[in-house]
């Protein structure tokens, strides 16, 4: 008999369930006073597409779904934590006792904006964020004002994409008087210690205007072993950065 087929009928499970699946579906249903649509929330699959359809509507029943059962948690949370956007890295986890913040650092995948800490707050940030790995972050930003250029001691093994986001402001009065983060030094140490942390590196682009001392991009480049060459430099010349 060729294996029998079931398509839930949402609009988001366009996927087709094995003959297994739906029979384990039937099990319940006739073993329990629930009704299918109930039950079939039970197998994993099923609940799988559920949330994948409510992460596209809206984090906050993501949230409510992460309350029902230890099920439910393990299916929504990676999802509402595959992306670090907001609020920033360290906030999120401030709120998570320190003895559970290796569990969600294991489910994020993109660390959407992180500013780099100035000397005086990087012990506050270590505290929440020192000695956690994301083995699954493949793509970090990072925000860098003047005089920011400290990071806590977490890893990133997968890190494929950096984007580096330097603070600029414009003059638009017309002095002539427009404000850019980084100085120079800023950046020779940021050069310094992003390979050291984040060998895996593959891209670098640079996500708005900065002055780079001349040489440094080059010199920052050849110390990432898994460097894409041509795509960095291609993206490099396209931007808006100004070497001094």
């Amino acid at each position: 008999m060729p294996n029998a087929t079931f398509c839930f009928p949402f609009p988001f499970a366009s996927q087709h369930f094995t003959h297994q699946e739906t029979g384990a579906l039937d099990c319940i249903v006739m073993t329990t006073g629930l009704s299918a649509s109930q039950r079939a929330l039970a197998i994993p699959r099923i609940l799988r597409n559920v949330m994948e359809y409510v992460r596209i509507d809206s984090t906050v029943d993501l949230c409510r779904c992460c309350s029902v059962r230890r099920a439910w948690w393990k299916e929504a949370a990676p999802l509402l934590w595959a992306q670090a956007v907001y609020p920033q890295l360290d906030r999120r986890f401030a709120c998570v006792a320190p003895e559970r913040r290796q569990i969600y650092a294991n489910f994020v995948q993109e660390i959407g904006q992180f500013y780099l800490s100035r000397a005086h707050d990087i012990e506050k940030m270590e505290a929440i964020l020192g000695g956690l790995v994301f083995p699954r972050v493949h793509t970090m930003r990072l925000l860098i004002n003047d005089d920011m250029h400290h990071l806590p001691s977490f890893t990133a093994p997968s890190l494929r994409i950096l984007n580096l986001d330097p603070y600029f402001s414009r003059d638009n009065l017309g002095f002539d008087m427009d404000v850019y983060g980084p100085s120079a030094t800023d950046w020779e140490i940021i050069f310094e210690w992003i390979p050291e942390r984040f060998p895996t590196i593959e891209i670098v682009r640079f996500l708005d205007q900065a002055r780079i001392p001349k040489g440094a991009v080059g010199r920052f480049f050849a110390r990432l072993p898994n460097l894409d060459w041509k795509a960095c430099w291609r993206s490099f010349r396209r931007s808006m950065v100004e070497e001094v």
